[in-house]
């Protein structure tokens, strides 16, 4: 009997055991799931008010923007993207080393992040370590293939180190690939420039502005272009299309000039001079305008004009040789060869590196007779300028 009670009280105690073992694992099992569905609740939480940051953050609000990320931070630490944006909070408020100290957790933490890197480029150029922030774009675009933005700003810092081909080269490998994208074309003629390869550049500019037709910049830059490259039809029609379209672009001084020069290379004084007019009355501080106003109106004989850019030259930058050159030219014309002789010698001391007014001190000198002077001032033109073929060729017409 006691034996079967003692059995019974056995089988209880076992039986009471695995009840309280198995209430055990059941509350544990509560517990936990409690703790996963808290953790969801919270990274949810951070991802909502981490929106609202980034939100505030593009609309400018960088005061709201960094109280609601350093919430959503304090709930999800370890989340790279968080760390990202506070990284550009900071570069936005020119906190470079607390973006830095970000950046470089947002990285730890997510090693093949682009975006990270890429900004981390964008913060070394600040800092113009150039060669560090080369080595970040080029993780950005290796972590992000399609995206052609950390392509492009490693071809800029290559640019900056002054490896050009290297540049150029890395561009031209990913032609094919983005076949459709204007920026790197206008990538490859920026440099094209640079390499004053002028042709390459403009065919570039023209393949960038199909691309993006409605881009005026690409118009613009497709104009300088032509406009390096000797292409002045072409040029012309670009630049007057960029007037007609913009009223940026139709009061810019620099344009205005290219394409009074572009008349001039095709012999359409007429249209250079009236251009130049007009940039005279609307800029008329600029030397350089009175200068090509000069240019035209000399091609025009137009005397009168001639002289008033003269005088204006010489008043506004009596430093510059140009003025007395174009004095000197008129002298010259008029028959007043001791006058002309004067302000020639005034130019070349005022810009010895130019052989111009030598040659027309020489040309004067020929003109009156004085074929021996004239013969040493073409020879000191060469000295100066060896490949003039104008003083050249005036040299070989008197020499023996």
């Amino acid at each position: 009997m006691r034996r079967h009670v003692r059995n019974g009280c056995f089988a209880f105690t076992a039986a009471a055991v695995m009840l309280w073992c198995s209430g055990c694992a059941s509350s544990k099992g509560m517990v936990n799931h409690k703790a996963m569905a808290k953790q969801r609740w919270t990274e949810a939480r951070s991802r909502i008010i981490f929106s609202m940051a980034r939100q505030e953050f593009e609309v400018g609000d960088l005061d709201k923007a960094a109280k609601s990320l350093a919430q959503a931070m304090e709930a999800d630490p370890e989340n790279s993207e968080f760390h990202e944006l506070a990284a550009r909070i900071y570069l936005e408020r020119g906190q470079l080393e607390r973006a830095h100290r970000r950046l470089t957790t947002a990285i730890e933490l997510e090693p093949n992040r682009s975006s990270a890197h890429y900004l981390m480029g964008i913060l070394l150029q600040r800092w113009q370590r150039y060669d560090a922030a080369l080595a970040e774009y080029q993780l950005a675009y290796e972590h992000e293939r399609d995206d052609v933005s950390g392509l492009l700003a490693a071809a800029e810092m290559l640019v900056k180190l002054r490896r050009l081909d290297d540049a150029a080269g890395l561009l031209e490998d990913k032609l094919v690939y983005f076949e459709h994208n204007a920026a790197i074309r206008v990538a490859l003629g920026q440099i094209s420039m640079l390499q004053r390869d002028f042709a390459s550049a403009v065919k570039l500019f023209r393949e960038a502005s199909l691309l993006a037709p409605d881009k005026l910049e690409l118009v613009e830059q497709l104009a300088l272009a032509e406009y390096a490259a000797g292409e002045s039809e072409d040029a012309i029609y670009h630049l007057k299309l960029l007037r007609d379209r913009s009223e940026q672009y139709a009061g810019r001084l620099d344009l205005g000039l290219a394409l009074a020069d572009c008349y001039l290379a095709i012999n359409h004084a007429r249209a250079a001079r009236e251009e130049l007019m007009n940039l005279a009355h609307a800029h008329p501080q600029s030397v350089d305008v009175w200068i090509k106003l000069a240019q035209a109106a000399w091609v025009l004989e137009d005397t009168v004009r001639v002289q008033q850019a003269a005088r204006r030259i010489t008043a506004m930058a009596p430093r510059r040789f140009e003025g007395y050159l174009v004095k000197g030219m008129v002298e010259g014309r008029e028959g007043r060869s001791e006058s002309a002789l004067a302000h020639f010698e005034l130019a070349s001391r005022l810009a010895p590196d130019n052989a111009l007014p030598v040659v027309l001190k020489g040309m004067t000198l020929e003109r009156a007779g004085k074929v021996d002077a004239a013969i040493e001032a073409y020879k000191a033109a060469l000295q100066i300028s060896p490949g003039d073929a104008r003083a050249r060729q005036l040299l070989a017409a008197l020499a023996p």
